[in-house]
């Protein structure tokens, strides 16, 4: 992939830069930490894209997208020549991704965190590292194989997922889909949240509050650990060893939490 200085209108401006290198023979890296600007996705659908390293996205007042990254690359040469560029895929989305000389190395990551405008609707992916998504509004697609997930203030629908690390969700204004191969699950809905949640952890606890306008079918299931439903607008509320059902209002929504193992929790705001 050849270094980008303007994709389809978007500008790359570095604002600061500094460098270490690393002399660890065991991990021979070079850190450079540089600043990006970028235009705004505008309508578009924006994506943040990287890989072996965390990603923190937050909303903004000012009008240009801000990139603060971290580049760990195996040569000073390498890692001067790396960038973060915007370009639209085929789908019309505004992609935001680090811009390697030729082909990423063995060990090579970028970190990055965004300040951005609002957005229509966002997707994180990594697939080595953390990702934190603060404000903003629309809906969010969440995806690293290594790392926790943590949101809060978002509003829309979250569909979150982590091979390995936990999913914490406060303030879930709309319905979550969340799911760890391992860790734990806790999602706090507003409110004013109707649901539904759809939660599945193979190896983890799952923690749910819920508020009064929660809404639909619950039911609940664990190989190993117990299940408590204590919700005070929850009704024919039938628990047993490993399984749990209610219903909320008169929603139609379902929602579903499923554990491999560990203990379910339904509770009130």
């Amino acid at each position: 992939m050849h270094t980008l200085t303007r994709t389809a209108g978007f500008v790359l401006v570095p604002l600061t830069l500094a460098l270490g290198a690393g002399c660890n023979p065991l991990n021979p890296m070079v850190e450079r930490r540089a600043t990006f600007e970028l235009s705004p996705a505008g309508e578009a659908p924006l994506e943040v894209r990287t890989t072996n390293g965390s990603i923190k996205v937050s909303e903004g007042a000012d009008l240009k997208i801000v990139v603060h990254a971290v580049i760990k690359a195996r040569t000073q040469e390498r890692a001067d020549a790396t960038t973060v560029g915007a370009a639209s895929d085929a789908n019309g989305s505004i992609v935001i991704s680090p811009q390697w000389p030729g082909e990423r190395m063995s060990g090579e990551g970028c970190s990055m965190e965004l300040v951005t405008p609002g957005v229509n609707s966002i997707a994180l992916v990594t697939s080595n590292g953390a990702i934190t998504l603060g404000g903003l509004s629309g809906s969010a697609r969440l995806s690293t194989s290594n790392g926790a997930i943590k949101v809060e203030g978002f509003t829309g629908a979250v569909d979150a997922s982590t091979s390995n690390g936990s999913v914490t969700i406060v303030g879930a204004t709309h319905g979550v889909s969340a799911r760890s191969s391992n860790g734990n699950l806790k999602i706090t809905m507003t409110d004013t949240s109707q649901g539904p949640a759809v939660l599945t952890t193979s190896n983890g606890s799952i923690e749910l509050s819920v508020g009064s306008a929660f809404g639909g079918s619950l039911s609940a299931t664990t190989s190993n650990g117990t299940v408590g439903i204590a919700a005070p607008n929850a009704k024919d509320v039938v628990t047993s060893r490993g399984k749990g059902s209610a219903r909320f209002g008169d929603g139609d929504g379902a929602s579903v939490l499923k554990s491999s193992n560990g203990s379910i929790s339904v509770r009130g705001r």
